[in-house]
């Protein structure tokens, strides 16, 4: 799980720069899952700041469409391949 922000830089006590508030932002969305999952302690979270935006910092909505969290699931093979093998077979 990756925390990004936009390029207004933070004016804040809580967090230094941009790169701190993204790192948070994962780690808030990673307490909220950890609850949920039977491996809690395989969830990685790495804030990013302001790199790789989505859209433009040119406009208010775009600097919010940067402020995200996002999420990549990993799947072993093994249970890929014994959850194909429940499936039927396609002609």
């Amino acid at each position: 799980m990756v925390g990004y922000s936009d390029n207004v830089p933070i004016r804040s006590a809580r967090f230094a720069s941009n790169y701190e508030l993204s790192l948070e932002r994962a780690r808030s969305v990673q307490k909220m899952l950890q609850g949920s999952l039977s491996q809690p302690g395989r969830v990685k979270a790495e804030g990013r700041g302001e790199i790789n935006p989505v859209a433009p910092n040119t406009t208010p909505e775009n600097r919010a469409r940067n402020r995200r969290v996002e999420i990549t699931l990993l799947v072993s093979p093994e249970n890929t391949q014994a959850e194909l093998n429940g499936l039927p077979q396609g002609n």
